[in-house]
């Protein structure tokens, strides 16, 4: 039979005695290097969360609306080489930035009192007389008869290559 060696048993904590914790008062001096680890994790959290602020908001979809929006917050309309969902996805990103100051509300508020003071105009059709009604009649008379020519002689040069080049071949 082969004996084992005993099993070890863990140190056991005690705690420091005489001086060996530390107190509470005492102030840590944080090097330049972890003050600037810090403020780099600070930023990488803010832009994490702005980023999350702006996949949340409400941004029009319709290419109109998203450019009549960034006109209205004072941003570029379109950068060189920009595409629709990019032009989106920087309004997104602008009224994020704007809603974490509080601004977004105030623009968007005068922008829309703006556009009730604004009288809207409307298309509209009015009938005009006999004569113009008729005078358009004959026009189109005229253009359907002259189109019907036109269509004809282009099937009959068709047809005739198709004749031509049937009579080459064989």
């Amino acid at each position: 039979m082969v004996r084992h060696p005993p099993l070890a048993r863990p140190p056991a904590f005690r705690p420091p005695q005489n001086g060996g914790a530390k107190a509470d008062d005492e102030r840590y001096v944080i090097s330049e290097e972890s003050m600037q680890a810090r403020e780099r994790q600070e930023r990488a959290m803010q832009e994490l969360l702005r980023k999350r602020r702006a996949a949340a908001m409400a941004v029009p979809t319709n290419n109109k609306s998203v450019r009549g929006r960034l006109r209205r917050l004072g941003d570029a309309i379109t950068l060189f080489g920009e595409r629709e969902m990019e032009r989106r996805a920087r309004l997104a990103q602008l009224m994020a930035r704007l809603d974490i100051g509080v601004q977004l509300d105030r623009l968007l508020r005068a922008y829309e009192e703006e556009v009730e003071d604004e009288e809207v105009q409307y298309l509209f059709f009015t009938e005009g007389p006999k004569e113009l009604r008729e005078a358009r009649i004959d026009i189109a008379k005229y253009s359907t008869k002259r189109a019907a020519v036109r269509v004809q002689r282009a099937m009959r040069r068709r047809d005739d290559q198709i004749d031509y080049k049937a009579r080459v071949i064989t």
